[in-house]
């Protein structure tokens, strides 16, 4: 329990709001201890090449990830008659680290998919959503200087494209 708890600390710490250097990988790994239980029934596959470390703050960063990694499992626990599989990638391309998020859940729709970063918006039922999520994202990818792409098909798959600018080593 005091591991938990320390992680969660960490997790919502806001003690600076001055972007710092973060290695991506290590945020996704913290990110995943902290979803460890919704990730029992999925298979996760990583594939984390080298990339240079970030600027960003640490407690949006955490946020950003935490909510692109619940929806990705809450879309693929919306098809229950297969194997859930997230897939995660990290690479360095020229001067940018490209995070790619896919899954195999429900996908969503044109509509959707126009909609997603709108405040308050959800597909999900009431009391389980607040449709907030993905506006943080898209908020704290700006502030950055990151860029997003989603691309989705219904039925077959979900995928997320960020680009962070990478710190020069």
């Amino acid at each position: 329990i005091s591991h938990i708890v320390r992680n969660l600390l960490f997790f919502a710490r806001t003690d600076t709001d001055a972007p710092s250097e973060v290695q991506l990988s290590d945020a996704l790994d913290f990110t995943l201890q902290l979803l460890q239980p919704m990730l029992q029934h999925t298979e996760l596959r990583r594939n984390y090449q080298a990339v240079q470390p970030i600027r960003f703050r640490l407690h949006e960063l955490n946020q950003l990830l935490l909510n692109i990694l619940v929806n990705a499992i809450q879309a693929c626990d919306e098809v229950p008659e297969r194997t859930n599989v997230i897939q995660l990638h990290l690479q360095q391309q020229d001067s940018q680290v490209l995070f790619t998020v896919t899954d195999n859940g429900c996908g969503m729709s044109d509509e959707t998919l126009n909609r997603m970063f709108d405040p308050f918006f959800t597909t999900k039922a009431v009391g389980t959503g607040t449709g907030v999520g993905m506006a943080i994202v898209l908020q704290a990818l700006h502030q950055h200087q990151c860029s997003i792409e989603v691309k989705s098909a219904v039925g077959i798959d979900t995928e997320i494209c960020i680009r962070f600018p990478s710190q020069a080593p």
